[in-house]
């Protein structure tokens, strides 16, 4: 776990944690409050490093340091319940040994007991691999490995729907920083993945920026890979609505079901965008009841429809 003053919430993560995890890796990135010494009350493995604008090279630091056959990551703001942490203890006696990546669920959490749509997320990888986070931002892990001489070996992988991580953030401590690494990215000359510029899409609309949010998502559009252009959607298409921009909004998302549906952690949002479109337009129509157009109602009944369907019995 990388993290940086995280007082208000460590705690509560790593109460989760402690009855199954065999090591406790905490690396602090610079804190000025009381996180390293919550952290060292449950673990004496607490590290610094210094903070580069890089959280692909933080977690890389805090990978090195693990010592056990899988690592698993968090942020201080997860929360692992008492009835997951079990699902968790007894995984790690039944999994498979051919097994290479872990997916759980993760949830976000708004207000209180409420949750955003949810999504299936690596979790635990194993520590033999030597896999690597990429990007300075919304970084991840490759599913794959090249070797030597060229060939690629895709992860073997488990999918643990059972186990829930729910993620609940308390303080946003630098509503700034994640655009700020992007634009240090671009000043820097780093080429930017159609993922990059999904990721840089969204910060631009979080920050009011629309136009260059609607930008950024042509860029992700151009390259042609629809899992990052079904995440950058909706925000390019609020950011048109933002703009009043309503005909090209409507465009841009009815015409994307030609040829990728949305997964379920976008769906309500595509949804969301529809609504919003069919109620401005119904206000500025005068017409009540159902949208002028049948097809928002009935592609935004069918994203709701698949927003829940990946929610656990």
């Amino acid at each position: 776990m990388i993290v940086k003053d995280e007082e208000p919430v460590l705690a509560r993560c790593l109460n989760g944690v402690k009855s199954f995890a065999d090591e406790i890796i905490i690396v602090d990135t610079g804190s000025s409050d009381a996180t390293k010494n919550i952290a060292r009350a449950f673990t004496d493995k607490v590290y610094d490093f210094e903070w580069n604008d890089d959280f692909a090279a933080a977690r890389n630091y805090s990978y090195s340091l693990a010592g056990c056959d899988y690592i698993m990551w968090l942020d201080a703001d997860n929360i692992i319940e008492a009835g997951d942490a079990e699902r968790i203890a007894a995984l790690k006696s039944s999994l498979a040994p051919d097994v290479d990546v872990v997916f759980t669920l993760h949830r976000s959490m708004v207000g209180e007991g409420h949750h955003e749509t949810a999504l299936l997320r690596d979790r635990l990888i194993r520590r033999s691999l030597g896999s690597q986070w990429i990007y300075p931002v919304h970084e991840g892990i490759p599913m794959s490995s090249v070797s030597a001489d060229g060939e690629v070996k895709k992860y073997s992988s488990y999918i643990a729907g059972n186990i829930t991580i729910w993620h609940k953030k308390e303080v946003v401590n630098d509503p700034g920083r994640n655009i700020r690494i992007f634009e240090k990215m671009l000043a820097d000359g780093t080429p930017f993945t159609s993922f990059n510029y999904a990721y840089y899409c969204r910060e631009l609309y979080l920050h009011r920026r629309y136009q260059e949010s609607y930008e950024a998502y042509l860029k992700v559009k151009s390259m042609q890979s629809p899992a990052d252009i079904a995440h950058a959607l909706t925000f390019a298409v609020w950011s048109l609505q933002k703009l009043e921009r309503w005909k090209e909004a409507l465009e841009e998302l009815t015409g994307a079901f030609v040829w990728v549906a949305p997964p379920p952690c976008c769906a309500a949002r595509w949804a969301t965008a529809l609504s919003i479109w069919g109620c401005r337009t119904r206000r500025n129509s005068g017409i009540c009841g159902l949208f002028p157009l049948p097809r928002t109602w009935l592609i935004s009944t069918w994203c709701f429809l698949l927003t829940t369907s990946i929610s656990p019995a």
